[in-house]
């Protein structure tokens, strides 16, 4: 261990007026070596002969060089390891110091600690750190920790405290693999929640690495129980844009829950409607039946959907609407709507059919008012429809028809000098989808109702009426190769 040298001596001034005052003063003090004593038995000597100059050094021995320190010294300059120990060790008779410096020495975390607690007040400058046996500079960015064990997660959240510009962690070995459980991995990663981190984990079968920019689950038992060891994982998958559960036992309410909490993923799943079911990022979705209200509430679900045909049923509002802001094509006649205010955000809409609700208004037709992209319009019988000021704004109208009509001539006048580019079609009688809405005089379809075919997939083989097939492609006049009408 390192030997102190601790001496004192009077100085000559002191003790020329030590003699002048009384004489009493003994010369035994004049070089009297203390080196036995602590620091507070020094401080107590200094207190009881204030006129006694102490002066001392003391050695902190290192495995080739050894650092004196005096009571005059400050600031400290270490260049080896080894000197740390004899640091703490005699830290009772440094407290005097200002600054400790390291220069190239690494500290453990352990040896940081203490050396905090030996000289609480005390600067203490380093720039490196050790983890888990690698030496990192503490503006580094990136660190490994591949193979590291649940039994140093708490040190090395310590350790890594010191990196202050870390970008980077890596937790996956040369084969792949991670040996830290997930929630050791979530504790890390709470810790640093803007660090991106390499992970991988084996999930209910599959091998998820946090670099995947897409998640999916087909007929896997997964569970709302099971979401909750999925939803640990995602915070900490930086690339993932698109997550699919499709038939794996979740609740519609927990998976749209995770659907908010994390708005940055597009997260989809299968919902379940009567005796039907659709994904919720299906561009199309088909379904004629009967459905009631109490069928249609998981609905408001659907994001994805462009293409609509949900004529012949029987619920009576459009709630579920409010959430399909792609929508582009919508049929929705002969049904029991009294309530369509749901439609107002669906602003993309270009195709709609939503004849033969008969329980319909003015009031209730102006929340079409706001869909000024509006291409075919079909907003025949509905006979307590009489002002068509809602169609002012539709500047891009092509077909507005209008049989069984109740509207007055006059505001029929109004709209055709309004929109003179715009073929309408205004009888008192007659089917609502004939005269050229959907067929030509040769029994032909028109080009507008032919690209609709495609787009709900009414011709397909691969999907039915009942949406278990999928259809997410966008369906134009140029993918199909139909020739528009004008």
């Amino acid at each position: 261990m390192t030997k102190k040298k601790i001496g004192l001596m009077i100085g000559i001034v002191a003790a020329i007026i030590v003699l002048l005052i009384g004489g009493c003063m003994a010369y035994d003090y004049l070089f009297q070596d203390l080196s036995g004593m602590t620091t507070a038995e020094i401080e107590a000597f200094k207190k009881e002969n204030p006129y006694v100059q102490v002066s001392y050094t003391v050695t902190i021995e290192g495995d080739s060089v050894n650092v004196i320190v005096d009571q005059n010294t400050t600031a400290v300059y270490l260049e080896e390891t080894a000197q740390l120990t004899g640091m703490i060790a005699q830290a009772d008779y440094l407290q005097h110091l200002e600054a400790i410096h390291l220069g190239d020495i690494a500290l453990t975390g352990t040896a940081l600690s203490q050396l905090q607690d030996a000289f609480p007040n005390c600067l203490i400058e380093y720039k490196y750190i050790t983890i888990l046996g690698i030496d990192y500079a503490l503006d580094t960015t990136e660190v490994d920790l591949a193979g590291m064990t649940s039994e140093q997660v708490d040190d090395v959240i310590r350790d890594i405290k010191q990196l202050s510009n870390l970008q980077a962690i890596n937790l996956i070995d040369a084969d792949g693999n991670a040996s830290l459980s997930l929630d050791d991995a979530v504790k890390l990663y709470t810790a640093f929640p803007d660090v991106q981190f390499s992970y991988a984990v084996d999930l209910f079968g599959q091998h998820v690495t946090t670099d995947m920019e897409s998640l999916e689950y087909f007929k896997v038992n997964i569970g709302d129980e099971g979401l909750k060891e999925l939803r640990k994982l995602l915070p900490m998958m930086y690339n993932l844009t698109y997550l699919k559960l499709d038939t794996c036992k979740t609740t519609d309410e927990a998976m749209a829950q995770l659907r908010e909490d994390f708005p940055d993923i597009e997260v989809h799943w299968r919902i379940f409607y009567s005796v039907f079911n659709c994904m919720t990022d299906n561009y199309k979705m088909w379904t004629i039946g009967g459905l009631m209200d109490k069928q249609i509430t998981n609905f408001i679900h659907l994001r994805g959907i462009k293409y609509l045909d949900l004529g012949h049923n029987f619920f009576t509002h459009l709630d579920f609407m409010e959430n399909l802001t792609d929508v582009e094509v919508a049929i929705l006649a002969i049904g029991q709507l009294e309530d369509i205010s749901g439609i107002k955000n669906c602003t993309k809409l270009t195709y709609l059919e939503i004849f033969s609700n008969r329980k319909l208004d003015n009031d209730d037709m102006q929340n079409l008012s706001g869909l000024v992209n509006m291409e075919y319009l079909n907003i025949s019988n509905i006979p307590n429809m009489t002002d068509l000021s809602f169609t002012d704004n539709m500047t891009k109208l092509k077909k507005l028809w209008c049989t069984l009509s109740k509207v007055p001539q006059e505001e029929i006048d109004r709209v055709k000098a309004l929109h003179p580019d715009c073929e309408f079609v205004f009888l008192p009688d007659g089917d609502p989808t004939n005269y050229g809405w959907r067929t030509n005089p040769d029994g032909s379809y028109t080009a507008r109702y032919a690209l609709l075919r495609e787009q709900i997939g009414y011709d397909r083989d691969d999907v039915s009426q009942y949406p278990k097939g999928e259809l997410k492609e966008e369906i134009t006049y140029e993918s199909t190769g139909i020739t528009p009408d004008d």
